[in-house]
């Protein structure tokens, strides 16, 4: 019985990990989508984005994981 217990002990941890995760990525996407939506976006009167507005987006978008991928690469780093 000790040994399903440790079993299911580990499985849940995973799980709570994988949530937890899941939850970061999450949270990072949303800061992503309101710090760039107030930088890029000035107006929401039309439908449509202008090229400034397309250029500033993909910009933002793209510093954002370069930055994202960068501290995780200097996380691993000093781990090692």
């Amino acid at each position: 019985m000790a040994e399903v217990s440790e079993a299911l002990q580990k499985e849940w941890a995973r799980f709570v990990e994988q949530e937890n995760g899941k939850g970061k990525i999450n949270g990072a996407v949303h800061e992503l989508t309101n710090r760039c939506w107030d930088t890029c976006i000035k107006s929401t009167s039309t439908n449509a984005l202008d090229g400034r507005e397309k250029a500033c987006l993909q910009n933002c978008v793209e510093r954002f994981l370069d930055v994202t991928t960068h501290t995780i690469r200097r996380m691993q780093n000093s781990k090692a």
